[in-house]
């Protein structure tokens, strides 16, 4: 599981960039996926991972769940 301090900062940088749109977009698929274990809906986990890596550059190295290879581009 990811840290809260460079996972759920991106969840806010979703909503920010989506706005209305976040909730069935983001919120509702990502909540479907937290109970039935779906990994069709990982998007909405790595796409807050990898907006907050790309808006601050902070990663966590525990959480393997970004849309690029975090480790290639920081070394």
């Amino acid at each position: 599981m990811p840290t809260f301090s460079t996972h759920e900062p991106g969840h806010v940088l979703q909503y920010r960039i989506l706005g209305r749109f976040y909730y069935p977009l983001i919120a509702l698929p990502s909540l479907i996926n937290t109970q039935l274990n779906l990994s069709i809906f990982d998007y909405t986990e790595k796409s807050a991972n990898t907006l907050w890596y790309i808006y601050t550059g902070e990663y966590d190295k525990t959480n393997e769940m970004y849309f690029f290879d975090v480790k290639k581009i920081r070394n």
